[in-house]
């Protein structure tokens, strides 16, 4: 009997093992569909992931484009820091160290300068000086070099410092000095450089030369037109009685170089344009300066030149306020010496010398052109409503020259133009 029994035994636990394989082979038929349809819902749900992870990322972008335009806004505004006005001075020290060899280098620089200073005085030398683009490239060099204007300085100082701080300054300073031994020179050597531009601008024409030398001319010379440090406006070291400065050796520069009409375009190219409007003021201030009639005619000859140039010139000339009124002054105060020396000396005197009256004819008709000029622009023209009484008066004076009455009562029409009703 036991051994009939064993088998049984086996042949069931077999058909127990078969029937729970059976069941794992369903589970895994049933899992392996509910595992099918999970990864179809996972890639669905992926896609729509990448979907909206697509449509974040252009979000994104977006977002961070517009910051990035105003970071880079932010980033100009903090670029522009506000400058010093007086510009970057060496400080004497009590005791300068200059070796042999130092020394006969700055006056060699001198004495060539000098020579070319020299040179540029004689008339028949403008023309081959200003040809030559050795020359010229060298001469705009110097007009900026190592003039520069620092920071402001925002914090404030401390007065109390320690004894190891003024010895790290002294000691700072002591090698500053040595460092800058030819600054003495540079004064000189700019000195020659303005002078020389200020005899040769009259032939000097830019076109001809590339990039490389007219910025640096053109940039130096507006530069120092309007910068207001003291080395810009005081009278040169070198003078002990003149009272000639930089900015008055400039404007001459700039009134000779504005006499071909390409220099014109290239000075008004020339950025920025608030330099041209900060020129602008500081034409226009001189024009209120009657003790300085030499600045004043240049100013009257510089802006003459710049308002033909462009419209938005004449636009800037006549935002300036008192400019109008100031020109139109002008003519007036010439017209009444011009009475006054025909009722003196008879208008013959007038005719044989037109300068009696304090200027010459030839400013009289610039100072014209220039309000001409200002009249064309149809948004300056109510600027001279208030001034159309004084317009009228110098048109119908009987002393005034024929052709500065001509274009004044060019202005005038122009003028009543702008308020005659549209037909």
């Amino acid at each position: 009997v036991k051994i009939k029994e064993e088998p049984v035994e086996e042949e069931e636990k077999q058909k127990d093992i078969k029937d729970e394989n059976c069941e794992d082979d369903k589970n895994k038929e049933i899992n392996g569909c509910d595992n099918s349809v999970e990864e179809i819902a996972d890639i669905k749900l992926e896609n729509v992931k990448t979907e909206s992870n697509s449509d974040n990322s252009l979000i994104k972008q977006e977002n961070d484009s517009e910051l990035s335009v105003l970071e880079k806004a932010g980033s100009k505004r903090k670029l522009e820091v506000e400058m010093e006005d007086e510009a970057y001075q060496k400080d004497e020290p009590p005791l300068r160290l200059v070796t042999d060899m130092q020394e006969e280098l700055g006056r060699r620089c001198v004495c060539i300068s000098n020579i070319f200073r020299s040179l540029s005085s004689i008339p028949s030398n403008h023309l081959e000086l200003s040809k030559h683009p050795g020359l010229m490239y060298t001469l705009g060099k110097l007009l900026m070099l190592n003039h520069r204007h620092l920071p402001r300085n925002t914090t404030r100082r401390k007065f109390d410092r320690d004894d190891s701080e003024l010895e790290d300054i002294s000691d700072g300073h002591l090698t500053q000095c040595d460092e800058e031994w030819w600054w003495e020179y540079f004064s000189m050597l700019r000195e020659n450089t303005l002078v020389i531009f200020a005899n040769i601008c009259g032939h000097l024409e830019l076109k001809y030369y590339p990039e490389e030398i007219c910025m640096p001319i053109l940039d130096g010379l507006l530069h120092w037109a309007v910068c207001p440090s003291s080395c810009a406006t005081d009278p040169l070291p070198s003078t002990t009685t003149s009272v000639l400065s930089p900015q008055r050796l400039v404007l001459e520069a700039l009134s000779k170089l504005c006499i071909h009409e390409t220099n014109v375009d290239l000075l008004l190219a020339t950025p920025p344009f608030d330099r041209i409007v900060q020129l602008f003021s500081i034409l226009t201030k001189l024009l209120a300066n009657k003790s300085e009639p030499v600045t004043l005619e240049f100013a009257l000859v510089l802006l003459s030149s710049l308002v033909q140039g462009d419209t938005s010139c004449a636009r800037a000339v006549a935002m300036q306020h008192p400019s109008i009124s100031l020109l139109l002054d002008f003519l007036e105060t010439a017209e009444h010496k011009a009475m006054t020396v025909a009722n003196h000396h008879g208008i013959n005197a007038l005719r044989d010398n037109p300068e009696i009256m304090g200027t010459s004819l030839d400013m009289l008709r610039r100072a014209a052109n220039i309000l001409h000029n200002l009249a064309l622009v149809p948004e300056n023209r109510s600027l001279f409503t208030q001034h159309q009484q004084r317009l009228l008066s110098l048109v119908m004076s009987q002393i005034l020259d024929q052709f500065v009455a001509q274009i004044l009562s060019d202005v005038l029409y122009l003028c009543f133009q702008g308020e005659l009703p549209n037909s």
